[in-house]
This record gives structure tokens, C-alpha cells and sequence, in this order.
């Protein structure tokens, strides 16, 4: 699914070729996944889009009359953009593969600059959702924070983790209302690169470790975002080029193979009901 490193890259894409137009066409092919579902077209109309912001995963399109458009990807969701006759998308791949609209596609957003916006869901997962520009405020303010904010201090880190001193390392770090945007991808990485295994329980790590992590995590996320994300099975594409950060993936995806420091077997294990990769004999 895309993580913080690939919805940023959306984001930053998107931002250069919608601002400002307005919403002239909505055309909703699956009532489940808008919401409110019987005034949602009717209430885009018309609206000019502001801005574009990310909270964790989210995107929020601020628009003016004081709404906003959230919309998540969850799994397989994809946003996908024509822009003067080329199809630009983010997302899952295999919808990207077909013409669009498809079946996949349960979104239409047409601007007054002639590009469509399509939102399309392989599994249904995601949603797009229409409020106050005050009640969108109240959402995002129960995320966790942002771990490329200047405000995420280690000091703020290091207070998370003393009220998860009971949870695995691998939960804390997905739990989105401490920090917003790790996913499978990272949480794995960040560890492998502070050599702290995750199923560790965060009481458990010593202040060394407890630093090493917090700036593994900083670090691997600012790079992500430079490469402009990973390009895996569930997140291919941005709307310029693929993210290229796949090729320093030490742990992810890597199961079975040769881990990079020692050599041997990289484990795979069940942690907090998610797949998660490690190496058995370098991580502690």
C-alpha cells in the first residue's frame, strides 16, 4: 500500500497541475466509497481546489466555500490524473494498466482545466470523503505526528515510546494515531537499519537504541521521499516517473534470500497480524 514517502509523492505531483482549477463534473460509480453519499456531488460542484495536503497516508484537498476532500488509498487505491491527453497515475498498478474509466474506478472528477481526476480502488478499501473544512480538522488532529516534522523531536519519540512499553516495536511504529504514515515497507527498514528485531517490546530498548531507531526512521523516510517512494506489486507508478527507492530495500520483500550484512536466510514472521521480514542473527 502506499506509505508516507509514496503519498507524498502524489501529493507533490498532483499539487503542480490541479491547484486552482475548479470542479466542474463528479460522477460517483460506487456509493460506498463517498461520503456523505447523497449530497456528495452536488456539494463538490463548483468548488475550487485550494490546496493539497497530507496527513500520515491521507490527502486532503482543501477547497473553498469551507470543505474538504479526504481521500485514502488504503490497500489498493489509485489516483489517477489525465492531463492533456496522457494518463498519469499513483497507486496500485493494475488498474493503471486498463483505460479509464474501468471497473475499478468509482470516482470522476472533471475540472474546468479539461484534466479528470479518477479515483479507483482495486478492493474497495479506500474512501473519499467530503467535510467542513472544521470537521476535516478534527479528523486529522487525532493522527499521530507527521515523522518528518521538525516538531518530531526524539524527545517527543522517546515519550510514545514510554506509553508503549508493553507493544512490539512492529506495532508502535504502524500505530498511525502515535505517527502518521509508517506502513509495512518502513517499519521493517527503520528497524533492520537500527538492527533492533520487531517483535522486540518497545520497554525493552535501550536509550542507544532508542535513538538509533528515531533517527533510522527520519533518515529513511527523507530518502524515500527523494526517490520518490518504492515501486512494489501494490504501489508502481507517480505521476512523472517510478520511485526508485526498491533498489535500497535491505529487509522488505526480501524474505529467504541473503541478508545484506552476515549472509545469511533473511526470517519472516507474523507481527501484529501483518508479514514482516527481519534478520534473525543482526537484529537484537
Amino acid at each position: 500500500m502506499p506509505e508516507l514517502p509514496e503519498v507524498e509523492t502524489i501529493r507533490r505531483d498532483l499539487s503542480r497541475l490541479i491547484i486552482g482549477a475548479r470542479i466542474v463534473d463528479v460522477i460517483v460509480s460506487l456509493s460506498k466509497f463517498v461520503s456523505p453519499r447523497r449530497l456528495f456531488e452536488q456539494r463538490l460542484v463548483g468548488r475550487r481546489i485550494t490546496s493539497l495536503k497530507r496527513y500520515g497516508k491521507l490527502l486532503v484537498f482543501a477547497l473553498d466555500g469551507n470543505y474538504a476532500l479526504q481521500v485514502h488509498l488504503k490497500m489498493t487505491g489509485q489516483i489517477v490524473l489525465r492531463h492533456k491527453g496522457k494518463v498519469l497515475f499513483g497507486g496500485h498498478p493494475i488498474a493503471g494498466l486498463l483505460e479509464v474509466p474501468n471497473r475499478y474506478t468509482h470516482l470522476t472528477i472533471s475540472l474546468s482545466t479539461g484534466d479528470v481526476l479518477y479515483v479507483n480502488d482495486l478492493r474497495q478499501f479506500g474512501y473519499a470523503k467530503l467535510f467542513t473544512t472544521e470537521d476535516s480538522q478534527k479528523i486529522v488532529s487525532r493522527f499521530g505526528i507527521d515523522p518528518l516534522l521538525p516538531s518530531f523531536t526524539f524527545a517527543v519519540f522517546e515519550g510514545l515510546l514510554k506509553k508503549a512499553t508493553g507493544r512490539t516495536v512492529k506495532a508502535f511504529l504502524l500505530d498511525q494515531s502515535k505517527m502518521s504514515g509508517l506502513g509495512n515497507i518502513y517499519t521493517d527498514e527503520s528497524c533492520f537499519a537500527a538492527s533492533i528485531k520487531p517483535t522486540r517490546r518497545a520497554g525493552t530498548l535501550t536509550g542507544a537504541e532508542q535513538k538509533k531507531l528515531y533517527k533510522n526512521i527520519r533518515a529513511i523516510l527523507k530518502c524515500a521521499v527523494a526517490k520518490r517512494g518504492t515501486t512494489s506489486s501494490t504501489y508502481e507508478r507517480t505521476y512523472t516517473k517510478a520511485g526508485s527507492y526498491t533498489r535500497y530495500l535491505k529487509v522488505y520483500g526480501r524474505a529467504g534470500k541473503p541478508c545484506q550484512r552476515c549472509g545469511r536466510p533473511l526470517s519472516k514472521a507474523r507481527v501484529s497480524g501483518r508479514g514482516t521480514v527481519y534478520c534473525f542473527y543482526c537484529q537484537a
